[in-house]
């Protein structure tokens, strides 16, 4: 049936229209496709347009939890996500981002190291010594084009380098084009691309960006 199919498109679309198909099935189906990005933290100096009084970078504490449950502004699902979260991966930092009437705009991760048993951090990533991952960032739907990403970004920054890091990185996937528009803008850079088997989420390749 498939053989038939691929005949049908040759036949129709011509053979170079046929195989680019198939590469995109095989890529969106079967393999994941990251950019590693990487900022270096000792000479780091950036300043965010948005002033600190306006935006507040906040843990996300028992209070917090309650209150997203209240007000339904995420799913259960991801509430009991970053409850477990808070509660047993002490391995990672979890924020929200309020805006000056305390209401909630998303939620931001931080990861400190790897330790390969946490469920929420890629477990392809190796993270190096004195680094840290930022993971999980997600501005609610009505607080986008704000600001919040590049807030929150350099926010993470600020908190990596007082803390003693002398590294961040960050993934996001090869078609996440004003993710990274949003990492460059603050002054991260593209090292490597890799390329991971989304049915068993195992790494089969990284090519380093020079």
């Amino acid at each position: 049936m498939i053989l038939i199919k691929m005949y049908r498109d040759i036949k129709s679309n011509g053979i170079s229209y046929t195989l680019k198909k198939i590469k995109n099935i095989i890529k969106n189906k079967f393999i994941n496709i990251y950019y590693l990005y990487e900022v270096d933290l000792i000479d780091y100096i950036k300043e965010t347009k948005i002033r600190e009084k306006e935006y507040k970078f906040k843990l996300i504490t028992k209070d917090i939890i309650a209150k997203m449950r209240e007000e339904g502004i995420i799913s259960p699902y991801k509430i009991s996500i970053l409850e477990d979260r808070i509660n047993n991966y002490k391995e990672t930092l979890n924020y929200v981002v309020l805006d000056k009437n305390g209401i909630i705009m998303g939620h931001f991760s931080i990861a400190l190291v790897n330790t390969k048993k946490n469920p929420y951090i890629n477990k392809n990533l190796k993270i190096p010594i004195k680094t840290t991952y930022f993971f999980d960032s997600y501005t609610l739907e009505n607080y986008r084009r704000k600001g919040v990403q590049n807030f929150a970004l350099l926010e993470k920054i600020n908190i990596s380098k007082n803390l003693g890091y002398e590294k961040s990185i960050i993934l996001t996937f090869d078609y996440n084009i004003p993710a990274q528009k949003a990492f460059e803008a603050i002054g991260m850079k593209r090292k490597s691309k890799i390329y991971e088997l989304n049915i068993f989420r195992k790494k089969i390749y990284e090519r380093v960006i020079k």
